[in-house]
């Protein structure tokens, strides 16, 4: 009984996060009876070392009778499913995980069971189905533990989708609500929640909560359970033009690499591309993302909407003149991303066929692939997306002869980029406007009026915006652009978050601040028509 009293020790200690010396701790372990529990939690102890991981969990799964065990089988086989997480097996992810709820439904010990089932059913091609099915979820400071788990996984699923500030909500709940729970569903949150902060364009919480998890990881002695984390402040960092900051995060997460698994090689290498990107080195691209070429067939890592990679390594491909391998990183997203219908993922697959094109010489091709994009982005929140799109097809028509629409595009990836403060990627807009005879932001050469806070905003949200600072109501403005009263409220919901405020009042003051712009209704500088 002491063997098995102390591995349950183990874990709880484990799920609270406070195993000072997890090496010593497993090494201990691993003197005791050979057993059920034992293979169990050594395999959960070696989750960093997936080879070894796997075996001790296959040992654990046949010692173990799950019908009359169902809490020790409901546990590994929540470990399978993280495990077949960490190798990017959606659908693997998602039976395991299904397995555990139904063997014990009521074990909290199964910690993230819910989110890893969610996400495995989305990284499978399945997020918009999933999200639908979703029952109605209470407020985080209100839920269960199971259903905390679930606005996680919601929340997720939300950022996948591209409903960004749903995301938002959903996580900073979560976030806010989690601190009795497991050091791993800590991290997990916080993870989540600056992963869908930086694609909404609020880098500054997105560096805050990478810390914090980084931080949470490493006094818990799990820096492995962080290393998507790794990627995200590198990512976040480059940026920012934070060049030394990323480079040491992308440092740590290759030495996790080098074990060869799915995740960690994936990891690494969007670190890598991500920072070789910003600093306009498409060489260094290559070198960072050829290898997941290899890895691709091995795990589902190309969904769309999860960790985009095909954009850069296609435009990478381009700017060195290898158009044939640009077509090959491309084509196969692009097909998934109009199979699942995803925005986000068609505006940056756009962008970077816009980007082949041009180098292949083909204007036609180029022009009708960057206004496809513009199109896309009328759905899309993330700023930085859109002004990447904005800034690559400013460039392709600067470069066309045709200046005057070059520098609407490239102020509208300006006024983005100032907003985000993103120097690398405004240095090249700056450089570009120049290439068009525009002065810097504010010269007497700039005779348009610029736009900040109202940048953020597709053509209809801020039609609607504007309308309603003129002080019509939900009905008139509805009337007014021929839409249903739910969906002016749906546009104002995502409005206000995006302009950080919180009434209509506020609201006029945020256009007002913004300076005079296109009238309602009519497509600003740059916008899709």
């Amino acid at each position: 009984m002491y063997e098995q009293y102390t591995l349950e020790a183990v874990e709880c200690a484990l799920l609270a996060g406070d195993v000072p010396d997890m090496g010593e701790v497993a090494q201990r372990i691993a003197q005791f009876t050979p057993g059920g529990w034992r293979s169990y939690l050594l395999g959960r102890l070696s989750l960093y070392d997936l080879d070894r991981a796997e075996a001790l969990l296959t040992d654990a799964w046949h010692r173990c009778d799950p019908a009359a065990e169902p809490v020790l089988g409901a546990r590994i086989a929540g470990q399978f499913a993280a495990l077949h997480g960490s190798m990017s097996h959606g659908a693997e992810m998602a039976e395991w995980a299904d397995l555990a709820i139904r063997l014990a439904p009521d074990d909290t010990a199964t910690d993230m069971i819910r989110v890893l089932r969610l996400n495995g059913l989305a990284m499978s091609g399945r997020a918009p189905q999933t999200l639908a099915a979703l029952a109605p979820l209470p407020d985080p400071a209100l839920a269960t533990p199971a259903q905390l788990e679930e606005l996680l996984g919601r929340g997720t699923l939300r950022e996948w989708t591209g409903d960004l500030t749903g995301a938002v909500r959903d996580l900073g709940g979560v976030f806010g609500a989690c601190h009795g729970r497991a050091a791993s569903f800590r991290v997990v949150a916080a993870t989540a929640l600056a992963s869908a902060e930086y694609r909404a364009g609020r880098w500054d919480d997105a560096i805050v909560h990478t810390d914090l998890a980084l931080s949470l990881a490493a006094d818990t002695d799990q820096p492995h359970i962080a290393l998507y984390c790794r990627m995200l402040a590198a990512q976040v960092h480059a940026v920012r033009g934070a060049f030394a900051k990323a480079q040491a995060h992308a440092r740590v997460a290759r030495v996790y690499a080098a074990g060869g698994h799915v995740n960690p090689a994936l990891w690494a290498a969007l670190a890598e591309a991500h920072l070789a990107r910003a600093q306009g080195r498409p060489e260094e691209v290559l070198t960072a993302l050829g290898p997941l070429l290899a890895l691709a067939p091995r795990g589902d890592l190309e969904e769309p909407g999860t960790v985009p990679w095909a954009d850069l390594l296609a435009e990478a491909w381009a700017a060195l003149g290898d158009e044939k391998h640009a077509v090959q990183a491309l084509a196969p997203y692009e097909v998934l991303a109009t199979q699942r219908g995803h925005h986000g993922a068609l505006l940056v697959a756009a962008r970077a066929r816009g980007t082949l094109e041009a180098a292949r010489g083909d204007t036609v091709a180029a022009e009708r692939a960057f206004r496809s994009g513009l199109k896309h982005a009328a759905h899309v929140e993330a700023p930085f997306d859109r002004a990447l799109l904005h800034l690559a097809y400013g460039g392709f028509l600067r470069r066309a002869g045709r200046r005057t629409r070059a520098g609407e595009q490239l102020r509208t990836a300006r006024d983005l980029l100032v907003r985000l403060d993103a120097p690398p990627d405004l240095g090249r807009c700056e450089r570009e406007l120049a290439a068009c005879g525009l002065g810097p932001a504010g010269s007497a050469s700039e005779r348009e009026p610029r736009t900040r806070g109202a940048a953020l905003l597709t053509p209809q949200e801020l039609a609607v915006a504007r309308l309603v600072a003129s002080g019509l109501t939900n009905r008139q403005v509805a009337r007014e652009l021929v839409i249903s009263v739910k969906t002016v409220e749906y546009h104002l919901g995502r409005i206000f978050p995006k302009l950080g405020v919180d009434s209509r009042t506020r609201l006029t003051a945020a256009l007002a601040a913004d300076g005079p712009g296109p009238e309602p209704g009519r497509p600003g500088p740059g916008r899709a028509p």
